[in-house]
């Protein structure tokens, strides 16, 4: 009992309930700050993608713009005239080649042009620590 009325006595003590409510404080701060950053940083992360879509959209607008303008020209609506109706201009010959050469040719382009977009891709990620420097830095408020 008696050990019980001097723990009683310590924790009742004015200087230890202020440190007690200090820490309390402390704590509660610390809890605060902790969630802010982790608001921050999935806020920042959505403008991130947000920002990215817009680029994504940009660049098919421009290439919209630039098919839109590649149809215009003279030279396709050759090449198209030539596709749609077989129509060859003077001094050529018809090539028929086999459809298996065209589907490998097809192929060995496209997977040329997926290794290449991978890697481009690749190299335009930063690293999870690389993002936690900037954000952290500052730098990822201006990208």
């Amino acid at each position: 009992m008696d050990k019980a009325k001097q723990a009683w006595s310590i924790i009742t003590d004015r200087r230890n309930v202020n440190l007690m409510f200090f820490l309390i404080i402390s704590l509660g701060i610390t809890w605060q700050t902790v969630d802010q950053i982790s608001l921050n940083y999935d806020l920042e992360q959505e403008s991130r993608t947000i920002e990215q879509e817009i680029e994504l959209l940009r660049i098919q607008k421009d290439t919209q713009e630039l098919q839109n303008e590649f149809f215009r020209t003279e030279y396709y609506q050759d090449l198209s005239a030539r596709d749609r109706l077989g129509l060859i201009g003077d001094g050529e010959s018809l090539v028929i080649l086999e459809q298996s050469s065209l589907e490998q040719t097809t192929e060995r382009i496209s997977s040329s042009f997926q290794d290449d977009q991978a890697t481009v891709e690749q190299a335009e990620q930063p690293t999870p620590l690389e993002e936690w420097v900037r954000f952290f830095s500052g730098d990822s408020l201006t990208r």
